[in-house]
């Protein structure tokens, strides 16, 4: 034996991947439950309320320094699977996660599939990359926002520095145009295989505070040209449930959404520039997050899907800050449970009970006054769980 060393905490460790650089040093993932792991240069200096999180470190060719050594988690459980190294000595992982508040730095992804109000997400593909000596270059989710469960089981670096990765998941994973596959498999199968190319150019992309409660904006990003409807999604870091998220554009409230600590949703803006603001509230503390933006052109309209979060209620039609012909409003929404079926919704114009419906979905035409309104849309399941969220609109 020519080198041998111990690395570990007080509790248990478990090693999933090791690489070797061009200059022999030592890169390994895994996971732990141990609060005192050995740590230096790290990214994350400590576990968050979780368990079981992931680690990354590397030591010298003859294991007697540590380079760097990292915990990678939220709130949730979180595993590193696979580890890769390339010819610049950067270290790279995948793994999957839990924790609706992993620890994303520049991310392409900034949230992750389905989270509840346990703060949990269903386990979700993460990768991240660091530097010859540990500095983070990235951390993120990767997927669908509404795929299933996965994880990343392989990676691998080439020449230009691209990262690529392999996994299994259970579907909704994103395909490319021109891919080999673009449709999963129509078997009785659970489990498909995915595998995805990330560019090596460094873009900004959202990370998340994790130094004291916050709410992040991912996108758009500050500084962004984007097209209208826009697609905005924030997240809060608090691991207690706050009471809603708010958006302001402009200065002026536009969107309720009395989730637990994510806004996934699309906004109508006129053209031109706009500050986006979005306030997460719990009791009298508030956090609050802007990004100054541009919007120029037309997107298509997107279809009418749920947010990503369980439970979970959208307002598809009218838009947050769409200007709308009052005399005849087509208010389409739809709302998950975490309990049971759907069976009720309620239209409110400022406050005002306008329409009920008993369905699983909304689909109904209502009048409005010309001016400004607070239209709110309220769901029922049939286990008594209540949704809302609710949209300013102003009427012609």
């Amino acid at each position: 034996m020519k080198y041998s060393t111990f690395y570990g905490g007080e509790n248990n460790e478990n090693l999933t991947g090791i690489a070797l650089d061009d200059n022999g040093n030592l890169s390994i993932t895994g996971y732990t439950s141990s609060p005192d792991l050995p740590i230096h240069n790290a990214f994350q200096d400590a576990m968050r309320l979780s368990n079981l999180t992931a680690f990354v470190a590397k030591l010298s060719p003859s294991l007697s320094q540590l380079i760097f050594g990292t915990y990678l988690g939220g709130a949730g459980e979180s595993v590193g699977w696979t580890v890769a190294t390339d010819s610049h000595g950067r270290t790279f992982i995948g793994g999957d996660a839990t924790g609706y508040n992993f620890p994303t730095y520049r991310a392409f992804q900034g949230t992750c599939a389905f989270p509840n109000f346990a703060f949990q997400c269903d386990p979700s593909p993460i990768v991240a990359g660091f530097d010859a000596d540990g500095q983070i270059l990235y951390s993120s989710w990767i997927g669908a926002k509404q795929a299933f469960r996965g994880a990343v089981f392989g990676i691998s670096s080439d020449a230009e520095g691209n990262v690529i990765v392999t996994g299994g998941t259970e579907g909704g994973y994103p395909v490319t145009p021109g891919a080999y596959r673009t449709q999963q498999p129509l078997s009785g199968a659970h489990d498909f295989v995915f595998a995805s190319r990330i560019s090596s150019s460094l873009n900004p992309g959202c990370t998340l505070n994790v130094v004291h409660p916050s709410v992040t904006i991912c996108s758009p990003l500050d500084g962004s040209t984007v097209k209208s409807p826009l697609y905005l999604s924030a997240l809060l870091n608090n691991d207690q449930i706050n009471n809603a998220m708010q958006v302001y554009v402009d200065g002026i409230l536009t969107l309720e959404d009395f989730a637990p600590f994510m806004m996934d949703t699309y906004l109508q803006l006129a053209p031109g520039p706009h500050r986006v603001s979005v306030k997460a509230w719990r009791g009298t503390q508030s956090y609050l997050s802007a990004a100054n933006i541009t919007v120029s052109g037309t997107a298509p309209q997107p279809a009418c899907s749920l947010a990503a979060t369980i439970p979970a209620l959208t307002i598809c039609s009218p838009l947050a800050g769409s200007v709308i012909q009052g005399s005849n409003v087509h208010v389409v929404a739809q709302a998950r449970s975490s309990q049971r079926p759907i069976s009720a919704f309620k239209i409110y114009v400022d406050g005002v009970d306008k329409l009920t419906s008993h369905s699983a979905s909304l689909d109904a035409n209502i009048s409005l006054s010309p001016g400004l309104h607070r239209l709110s849309v309220k769901a029922w399941s049939t286990g008594g769980e209540i949704m809302m969220e609710r949209v300013y609109v102003t009427a012609q």
